[in-house]
């Protein structure tokens, strides 16, 4: 076992951590002497990290692993060229450790797009809008995909079409690793897909003139919904190619309405155009400083951050089949006080609710779950998601200001 130590770290106690990885692929193995880093992160950047290995059965064992106050504790594998990690359960040494590992396919059909949402808003620059476009990545298989970036040709990698004169791109995702590479009409990740849910997002700037843009999208994995918010008042829908009439509808999102359209079933390969008229003519920055006085700012750029909380409900609103009910651990209380229920979610983070959320469509996907209960705990869930995601814009805000 190898030691890299960390200068200045003072050992408050020491703890064995055991664990095993496993294959999550059926019919395989894991090979012996796999190497397993355990790595500990300090409360201000540093990192400790212990090296070991897997014993025949996929078992290891760190040993002596000093407990450090306010750090955190990850293990990580690297297995076909793919990082696996997994968290340590806290109190350190107290609970086994799984890390899952899988073989690979490079088949493009192994993943699939769940959901792909589109929020349209004014950009900062004279007739731009910024574009916020999130997209639910679903690896329902027992194998992690990768990209095959060595015959292009066959386009097996993740692809992702922009509008022509986008700028600003950027681009996050909750995948491991990958870069971002510039292929012309848009762009193409090379991030591997591990088997489960995941989600990229992207935003751009793309310009507009005599107050109407048009949204082409291109599907090359196909999406089984494609959902686009304009605020309303900033335009309207005029036309889709793939509609015989617009049939758009109003969404409030933080006390703010959007206009919604949405289109369901895309196969690989598909192509949508949407024409969005009505827009502004005149300098958005004229007009905001107009009523920057009363607020007009702050209403303009808020709901941005609500439609991240947004996009994220929309990309896992279709996945319930996928996942499993985590509702109701045998033998630990009954419906009317399970986890999700308007009683507790008040101490739910973020990535709780999220994760809640998408328990609560499970369960009612399956018909486990009355009609009119589902609502209540869903929209507990989700006014509490909203709320946190203003107050964290509200303090990101106040730190602006008295930086």
């Amino acid at each position: 076992m190898v030691f890299v130590p960390l200068h200045g770290a003072s050992a408050q106690e020491v703890a064995e951590v055991r664990g095993e990885v496993v294959n999550g692929t059926e019919g395989s193995q894991i090979p012996t002497g796999l190497e397993v880093l355990l790595h500990r992160f300090g409360d201000e950047g540093q990192i400790e990290i212990l090296s070991t290995s897997t014993q025949k059965d996929g078992a290891f064992i760190f040993t002596s692993v000093e407990i450090v106050e306010d750090s955190t504790y990850a293990v990580a594998v690297n297995y076909q060229d793919v990082l696996y990690s997994a968290s340590v359960p806290s109190p350190i040494g107290t609970q086994p450790v799984e890390l899952k590992v899988y073989e690979v396919v490079q088949d493009i059909d192994a993943i699939s797009v769940d959901a792909h949402a589109v929020l349209v808003n004014e950009g900062p620059d004279e007739q731009s809008l910024f574009v916020l476009e999130a997209v639910g990545i679903v690896n329902d298989g027992d194998r992690t995909f990768v990209p095959d970036l060595e015959q292009p040709v066959n386009f097996n990698f993740m692809r992702f079409s922009l509008p022509e004169g986008a700028t600003e791109l950027d681009v996050g995702s909750d995948l491991p690793g990958g870069e971002v590479i510039n292929i012309g009409t848009g762009f193409a990740l090379t991030a591997p897909v591990t088997p489960g849910i995941h989600q990229v997002t992207y935003t751009y700037q793309m310009p507009y003139s005599d107050g109407s843009a048009t949204i082409e999208k291109s599907f090359h994995m196909g999406a089984d919904r494609f959902t686009v918010l304009l605020r309303e008042g900033l335009g309207f829908f005029a036309y889709a190619s793939l509609d015989d009439g617009i049939q758009a509808e109003t969404v409030d999102i933080g006390g703010i309405d959007y206009t919604s359209w949405e289109l369901n079933d895309l196969v690989p390969g598909g192509r949508v155009s949407l024409r969005v008229s009505g827009l502004p003519t005149i300098s958005w920055w004229s007009r905001a400083g107009e009523t920057l006085t009363e607020g007009g700012l702050l209403k303009i750029w808020i709901p941005i951050t609500l439609v991240v909380v947004l996009l994220a409900l929309l990309c896992i609103g279709l996945i319930a089949s996928y996942k499993r009910a985590r509702l109701l651990p045998s033998g630990q209380g009954s419906r009317e006080t399970q986890p999700g229920s308007v009683e507790d979610v008040g101490n739910m983070d973020e990535e709780q609710l999220v994760q809640r959320i998408a328990d609560l469509d499970d369960l009612y996907a399956q018909g486990d779950m009355p009609d009119s209960e589902y609502k209540a705990a869903r929209e507990a869930a989700k006014g509490r998601l909203l709320r946190l995601a203003m107050d964290r814009d509200d303090a990101s805000k106040l730190q602006r200001e008295e930086a």
